[in-house]
């Protein structure tokens, strides 16, 4: 069969913009230095978003410490956040910026890891959260460095993009 797929690719020098959330300022400066440092990203402007702490492109990314991530899930924030993100955003991710490690620890009292990792599966899988995926990294240069190769990953699979076929590879010919 033939696999249809919509796609462009993005030039070096095609930037995105992005919004960080003013709350995502005021708790981490650092997020706007390093969009702003990131040779993929145009402008980046701080201002209140509806939903999300920062928004690249039109990928929205709700950004989660360990402590902050495990409060969330246990007071049903993060699913809350997750039906709104979706109603304003058609991709979304959660940037977890920490370890696994660290949510298994001190944070998560009294739950196994297993229970953490199906909570999280929970949150990607449910069709009516909004979440994409969840984008780890202990450190916060690779986690919106991956943030920003997703919004362009986005950028060049949207609807927009120039249609293309792909054909399944042809059937070896065999030789008698």
């Amino acid at each position: 069969p033939t696999i249809r797929q919509r796609k462009r690719t993005m030039s070096d020098s095609e930037t995105l913009d992005a919004v960080v959330d003013t709350n995502e300022v005021a708790h981490d400066a650092d997020t706007t230095a390093l969009l702003e440092a990131n040779d993929y990203i145009g402008t980046v402007t701080v201002e209140d978003l509806p939903e999300g702490d920062l928004v690249i492109g039109d990928v929205a990314f709700e950004r989660k410490e360990p402590n902050d991530y495990v409060n969330s899930l246990n007071d049903g924030r993060l699913e809350t956040q997750g039906r709104r993100i979706g109603e304003h955003y058609e991709h979304a991710y959660i940037l977890y910026g920490g370890t696994m490690a660290a949510t298994n620890g001190d944070y998560w009292v009294n739950t196994t890891g297993p229970q953490l990792r199906a909570s999280q599966a929970s949150l990607v899988v449910r069709p009516n959260i909004g979440y994409d995926g969840i984008i780890r990294a202990a450190q916060s240069e690779l986690l919106i460095d991956t943030a920003v190769h997703y919004a362009r990953k986005h950028a060049e699979v949207s609807p927009d993009a120039e249609s293309t076929f792909v054909p399944e590879p042809a059937a070896r010919a065999s030789v008698d």
